[in-house]
């Protein structure tokens, strides 16, 4: 999509489905949601280019969160470390509520 508040919608419904799937132990599983969110933020990110300086930075900032998170989670997940998932999942749910804040959230 090129709105960027069906680019927010969908990232909020990858952190809810990583939620779900980290609260179900599924450690193997939380990649995809992951990465399809990594996707996300840096889509978004392009919309932020004309963005004031503050505003911009917020969003460049919550991005890199997520695409770190994304590959933590993905390569935590694989050898199964639940706590560092635990904290990357965190790490990625703080970040797109900043999005969602930034962006004026789903609508």
């Amino acid at each position: 999509p090129d709105n960027p508040r069906d680019l927010v919608k969908m990232l909020v419904e990858r952190r809810d489905e990583l939620t779900a799937v980290v609260g179900r132990g599924g450690l193997s599983e939380v990649w995809v949601p992951a990465l399809q969110g990594k996707e996300l933020a840096l889509a978004l990110e392009l919309h932020a280019r004309e963005f004031p300086d503050a505003k911009r930075a917020v969003v460049e900032g919550a991005s890199r969160t997520i695409v770190l998170a994304a590959f933590r989670l993905d390569s935590a997940g694989d050898r199964g470390e639940r706590d560092v998932v635990e904290r990357a999942a965190a790490d990625f749910a703080n970040a797109v509520k900043t999005m969602e804040a930034t962006f004026g959230g789903p609508r």
